[in-house]
């Protein structure tokens, strides 16, 4: 008894400490709706431990004083605070709507439908994650503001997960959590998430960046102090309040740096830094100017981004400046209201803008690139489309350019004019024929600045072709024109087929197919449900000619004698018909021509030769078309399932380290086997031949397409040298 009345007391007295810590962050939160959440966590969660030993509860109070310090009002604290009492305890829904109301019962449901995710496949399992996610986000803001803080406090006490456990949740953090973050504008969230997540990924680089950190940490405070002086010397003489500061950079983005750069950690960390706050946007140009006189700027690397705020709601004043002693000093000029949204983004909007209909409105226009990419992401079959387009929109949206009208758009850096026209329509990218950019014609495949304004124009004529997707940048483009490619070989293939397929009608001189219930018939004969997927499996060589006719007349192929001479059979196969079935000719030597190397999908002849049998080419191979005619004929591909066919390609690369690694991977993925490879190398590029093994000539040409999808891999082209013999 005397136990139970300790811990209760203790209980109490903790409930006490936490009311008061969080109300002394927001003064405006209800103390009465906070103790009852507290009361309840502390009474589903009291029999549980975090993997540290700790009681359970510490993890959502720790959580929910995070949310009070961010001033999202008392149903998000008390959410906070409840966010774990579904999943980890057993908690329904409708108990939280009864004792604590709809609005947080609704917050606590979209943290829970974030947890509670099982998929076999982790791309897949990932996209779900980010789907679900992004729904919250455009419903309410407030979800995804709690999971950042959970997500934040579950990375500071990783250490105590098993080293599988950690890794896996480190990789989550810094390829979804810390990206959302930063689109979201809080970029206090996203440096640390992406710091804790590098030490657990990363730790030997992240330890050698932190002592490098550490031994030029007194110099560089030395440097800033001797730059802040004067400068707050300047604005205050002009009548600015101002405060100045150094900016430190944080471990993941040296890393970047010294990764996508040739720099040394000098030249990256003698960069110097400084904040510049003022208290309204006209001191922001004031103190520009002030600066300005102070030290000259570096032409070339002013951004104003009060005018044009990014697309995470980010704005300041950028300058790069010549200070004493030749040292390049970057600043940052920003209201304490730009300061705060730069830090915490959206969750700090609600402090300066609750009851502002202005501000409520950029907020909901910030949030509608999150509304586009579910949508955009529904219309997809494929889950790493929905991760590709998410990357690339929150890395560098930040080229704005112009349409003809004058509306301003943002693009990621390096998009170019063929990708402004996917982004205006599909309709307008599929169609485009050029573009103009500032009144001057220019190439589609010309990289975008911002402040240019474009003009495109379109023909119902024009199509992608190939070429098209080396003159985009973006993840989106390449899908649209990949989709159009895919759709417009299905249809080649789809009649090819058809005309395969009546041939040999015409040929065992049975009725054409004149309906479409006709031709449903048809592919049932061969086991198909469908006459499109008759049409494509016969137009991409995976049911042979001598295959369709021996199912339509419901017999076996011909067998032909083995002691055939080259006459008989030349006699034999110019009859009544135009060819012969390569599987007909049973007991006759058949080869692959090693200059042209055909696979099934290819059109091909057989030429005849007495005492070698039958040599099968492409029909355009230009030996094959210098013999004699009397000796070649059509022939039909009958190919074995699982049968392989030996393919060459020759690839034209950029010299990018790691380059020759991705070849193998990425022809696996394409379901081929890379047999040999060799390497000749250029001035400033490779020739790779290579040799793959294939079933039939689409699944040649999705090898070549994956390939061509590798950085730095400028052309992919058949090659027509060595045998086809495996």
């Amino acid at each position: 008894m005397e136990e139970q009345e300790a811990v209760s007391e203790q209980t109490v007295a903790s409930r006490t400490n936490f009311i008061d810590q969080a109300i002394c962050f927001d003064r405006e939160l209800d103390p009465s709706l906070l103790g009852q959440a507290y009361d309840f966590a502390a009474k589903v969660h009291s029999e549980q431990q975090r993997a540290s030993g700790e009681p359970f509860l510490t993890h959502p109070v720790a959580v929910s004083l995070a949310v009070a310090k961010l001033h999202q009002g008392s149903e998000a604290v008390a959410a906070a605070l409840l966010h774990d009492c579904v999943e980890d305890a057993g908690v329904d829904l409708e108990t939280l709507v009864d004792q604590f109301g709809l609005s947080v019962a609704t917050l606590v449901s979209g943290l829970t439908k974030l947890s509670t995710l099982e998929l076999p496949h982790r791309e897949a399992r990932q996209a779900e994650y980010l789907r679900r996610l992004l729904m919250t986000v455009a419903e309410d803001v407030r979800v995804i503001v709690i999971k950042l803080t959970d997500r934040l406090h579950n990375m500071e006490t990783l250490s105590f997960l098993s080293s599988g456990k950690r890794h896996h949740v480190a990789a989550e953090t810094l390829e979804i959590y810390a990206p959302l973050a930063h689109r979201l504008g809080m970029d206090w969230f996203r440096i640390r998430l992406e710091d804790l997540a590098f030490k657990e990924l990363d730790s030997s680089s992240y330890q050698h960046i932190k002592e490098l950190v550490s031994a030029r940490k007194e110099e560089r405070e030395a440097a800033v102090k001797e730059l802040t002086g004067p400068l707050h010397e300047a604005l205050t003489s002009e009548h600015l309040k101002t405060s100045v500061t150094g900016r430190a950079k944080h471990f993941y983005a040296i890393y970047r740096k010294l990764h996508k750069s040739n720099r040394s950690f000098n030249d990256i960390w003698d960069l110097l830094g400084l904040r510049v706050l003022t208290s309204s946007v006209a001191d922001c140009y004031k103190a520009l100017g002030i600066v300005h006189t102070l030290w000259p700027p570096i032409e070339g690397r002013f951004k104003d981004y009060i005018a044009r705020p990014k697309s995470n709601m980010y704005r300041s004043l950028h300058t790069t400046v010549m200070a004493p002693d030749r040292q390049v000093v970057e600043l940052q000029i920003r209201t304490e209201e730009m300061h705060s949204i730069a830090e915490y983004g959206v969750a700090a909007h609600w402090r300066y803008h609750s009851g502002n209909t202005g501000g409520h409105y950029r907020l909901a226009e910030h949030l509608s690139w999150f509304q586009k990419l579910i949508k955009t992401g529904e219309k997809s079959d494929d889950p790493q489309e929905l991760l590709e387009l998410f990357r690339q929109g929150h890395l560098n949206t930040e080229v704005m350019v112009l349409t003809p009208k004058g509306q301003l758009l943002p693009m990621r850096a390096g998009a170019t004019a063929l990708d402004f026209a996917f982004s205006l329509h599909t309709e307008v990218g599929l169609h485009c024929t050029g573009a103009r950019i500032n009144g001057k014609a220019v190439p589609l495949g010309q990289p975008l600045r911002s402040g240019d304004r474009i003009e495109i124009a379109t023909s119902p004529t024009a199509r992608p072709t190939q070429d098209w997707l080396a003159r985009v940048a973006t993840n989106r483009s390449k899908q649209k024109i990949r989709r159009y490619l895919r759709q417009e070989e299905r249809e080649r293939q789809q009649a090819r087929g058809r005309s395969g397929i009546l041939k040999i009608l015409r040929r065992l001189r049975l009725s054409l197919p004149r309906t479409e219930s006709d031709w449903g018939k048809l592919a049932k004969t061969v086991g198909l449900p469908t006459q499109g997927e008759l049409l494509l499996a016969v137009g991409a060589g995976k049911i042979s000619s001598n295959q369709l006719a021996a199912s339509l007349t419901k017999s076996g192929p011909t067998e032909e004698t083995s002691l055939l001479n080259t006459d008989e059979i030349i006699s034999r196969t110019r009859g009544t018909t135009r060819g012969i079935l390569l599987g007909g000719l049973g007991g006759i030597a058949v080869q692959y021509a090693g200059c042209c190397n055909p696979i099934p999908g290819d059109k091909i002849v057989a030429l005849v030769t007495r005492g070698r049998g039958a040599s099968i080419h492409m029909s355009e191979c230009r030996n094959a078309l210098l013999g004699d005619p009397k000796r070649w004929f059509e022939v039909d591909w009958d190919v074995a399932e699982g049968e392989r066919f030996l393919a060459r390609l020759t690839l034209f690369t950029s010299k990018r380290r790691g380059l020759l690694g991705d070849i193998e991977p990425s022809i696996q993925a394409a379901g081929s086997e890379l047999k040999s490879m060799d390497v000749q190398s250029g001035s400033d590029y490779n020739e790779l031949r290579i040799e793959v093994t294939v079933a039939n000539i689409s699944n040649l040409e999705e090898v070549k397409r994956t390939l061509r999808d590798i950085p730095g891999v400028r052309s992919v082209s058949r090659g027509r040298v060595g045998t086809n013999t495996l």
